[in-house]
């Protein structure tokens, strides 16, 4: 999936792999996101076990609520309205134009940007690439996301 906006900014997320080959394992649903972060501050790349199958669920669901103009807006020293057990990523509205969105995404520890001090990687949500996308563009990316997540179900009954 990418999320670009109308001003060159994008976030690639791609769901690649389970991280442990090993059904039995309590880890064995975190998925690993191959991700390309393009914004006004930089450009890197991260990839790391960031999301549970059963989140790459929601983050789909929500993706197609922020396409809806149905996710409540939140301002920038918020905790972002979406996020997950592993505190790499987070997502939230910051408005709704006209037929757009300004969507943040949050990103923060391993998925932070490099050139980050180890403290401003792990001071949580600080850090955002905030982006306005139309909304028939954010409803694509969700479906390109639950197409691409499909692939990596929940393999435990414990979620």
């Amino acid at each position: 999936m990418i999320l670009l906006d109308q001003n060159g900014q994008s976030v690639r997320l791609t769901p690649v792999d389970y991280e442990f080959s090993d059904v039995n394992e309590v880890t064995a649903d975190w998925i690993v996101i191959d991700a390309e972060i393009t914004s006004d501050n930089g450009d890197w790349r991260f990839r790391d076990a960031s999301l549970l199958a059963v989140e790459c669920v929601e983050l789909g669901s929500w993706l197609s609520e922020a396409a809806e103009s149905q996710v409540p807006t939140t301002g920038p020293d918020e905790d972002p309205a979406l996020t997950f057990i592993e505190p790499s990523l987070g997502f939230s509205v910051a408005s709704y134009g006209d037929r757009t969105v300004n969507l943040r995404v949050h990103l923060s520890h391993l998925a932070a940007p490099p050139w980050q001090d180890i403290d401003d990687k792990l001071n949580t949500w600080t850090f955002f690439v905030e982006l306005l996308i139309g909304l028939n563009d954010v409803r694509s990316a969700a479906s390109s996301w639950n197409r691409e997540a499909a692939a990596f179900p929940p393999r435990t009954q414990r979620w």
